[in-house]
This record gives C-alpha cells, sequence and structure tokens, in this order.
C-alpha cells in the first residue's frame, strides 16, 4: 500500500511544475484542452461490498479532452485498497481455533486481510455554464461506464513464512475475485486558475456494478462461487488538473 501512495506523489509532483510553465490568461473565454487528472478519494461501501469489505482509499489517474462547449470526455483508471476486510470466513477451514496458520515450519502465522480493487471506465462530463470564476471552471455533471472489480488479498504478518497450503497460486482460490460492468454518476466543481498556476476538482461519485465471481475455483465452497453481487460505494474525491489548453491556429500549443 506505502508503494501505491509513493507512486500517486510522485506523479503528483511532476504535474505541479508543468501546470506553473504556462502563464496565458484563460480568464475571458472557453478554450479547449486536453486534461490529465491525478487524484485521491476516500470511499464507503455501499450494497452488498459493504459486507465484504469497510472504508476504502481509491487512488485514480484519468486523461480527457474538453471542448469549447463545455463537454469533458475522457477514461480513468482507480486502484482501491484497505486493511479492513469483515468477510474473513473463506479461508476459516484452514486456520486453527485461535484464528492461525500452520506454517510448513510448524509456527503459528498471524494473516492479515486487505481490499484490492481496480475500475476503468470512459466517461462523459458536461460543465454547467455561469457558475466558476472563468468560463472553464465551474460546476459539473456526468457519468462514467466501464469495469469493477475486487477481491480479498491474504498476507500472513511474516511474508517470508512457509504457507504451502496457502502460496500465492492458491491464494486465488480463497480471494473472492469478482468484477462486472459498472456506471459511475458524478457531480463535481472544476477549478482552473487563470495563469494555470492553480488548477484541481473536487467531486461526489457514486459506482454501481453488476459483478460476478471471476474465479472457476474456491476451495471453501468445492467448486466454483457463482454469485451475482450488486456492489458500490460512495466516494469523495480530490483532483490535480493539468490542462493543456489548445490555442487558435496563430498560436502554439502552452505546455
Amino acid at each position: 500500500m506505502h508503494l501505491q501512495i509513493k507512486l500517486f506523489c510522485r506523479i503528483l509532483m511532476l504535474l505541479i511544475p508543468a501546470a506553473a510553465t504556462a502563464q496565458f490568461n484563460v480568464r475571458d473565454s472557453s478554450r479547449q484542452a486536453f486534461m490529465v487528472n491525478v487524484s485521491a478519494g476516500f470511499a464507503q461501501p455501499a450494497y452488498q461490498l459493504k459486507e465484504r469489505f469497510g472504508k476504502f482509499t481509491s487512488l485514480a489517474l484519468s486523461s480527457g479532452y474538453k471542448t469549447k462547449s463545455g463537454w469533458m470526455v475522457g477514461i480513468q483508471g482507480a486502484f482501491q485498497f484497505n486493511e479492513k476486510v469483515l468477510e474473513k470466513g473463506a479461508i476459516a477451514g484452514i486456520l486453527t481455533k485461535d484464528g492461525f496458520l500452520i506454517g510448513g515450519d510448524g509456527t503459528l502465522y498471524d494473516m492479515t486481510y486487505q481490499m484490492r480493487s481496480l475500475q476503468l471506465d470512459a466517461f462523459l462530463f458536461r460543465l454547467i455554464p455561469h457558475t466558476g470564476h472563468n468560463p472553464n471552471s465551474g460546476l459539473y455533471a456526468g457519468a462514467g461506464f466501464g469495469y469493477f472489480d475486487h477481491r480479498i488479498r491474504y498476507e500472513p504478518e511474516d511474508r517470508n513464512a512457509p504457507l504451502p497450503q496457502l502460496d500465492r497460486d492458491k491464494r486465488r482460490g480463497y480471494d473472492r475475485l469478482s468484477g462486472g460492468w459498472a456506471v459511475r454518476p458524478v457531480l463535481g466543481y472544476q477549478y482552473l486558475g487563470n495563469k494555470r498556476l492553480v488548477n484541481f476538482f473536487v467531486q461526489v461519485e457514486h459506482i454501481f456494478a453488476r459483478t460476478a465471481s471471476l474465479r472457476a475455483y474456491q476451495f471453501d465452497q468445492e467448486g466454483v462461487y457463482n454469485v451475482s453481487r450488486n456492489d458500490g460505494a460512495w466516494l469523495l474525491r480530490f483532483g490535480w488538473v493539468l490542462p493543456i489548453y489548445r490555442k487558435p491556429a496563430t498560436e502554439y500549443f502552452a505546455w
């Protein structure tokens, strides 16, 4: 998890100086722009997902295009994670009564349970005119359509523990990997500075996903865990924006 946070921070540090290099004014007119966003979200699971996981964090990277008329179209990929798993029964059959796993060396090992999730979609948003300090800023609404999955990750507290009954291949037989199509309604506010030094957004999202098991076999079920699910979450997301404005044909691109 710390590796993902470090990577997120490094990407953000790359975007900040890039956004500050071009200083032309966008105060008076709406402009076409390519946009790259890096964001973090804090989520409350909904529907059946809240029975499996607690609150989680979402790190996302998106890119898109804003038209002069205020439409924004693009793609987003997000990685979700936490260390609060509520559904731990899948490996109960190979644990001791005290919840430990007996290693190949006879030692008792404690386990950690984590959420891992991916979300990929294409989105279409619309800026609402006259709601921002310039024509490129303001309230926006829209939705994303794509894919959402989640699984339980099992790790011994001692990463070097010899656990033949739960090696990396066998963990897939307990991880409850589920995925399917998803829709993501969004309401947010975008601030693009007149001199491009400060650019950010904040938005509320609601993910609804229709998922099913993606594993051919689950050991504790002695077969396919063939269950259709309604999964989802509410998210509050904050992000940094790098806008690359398209100027008229007589001018150059500003980077």
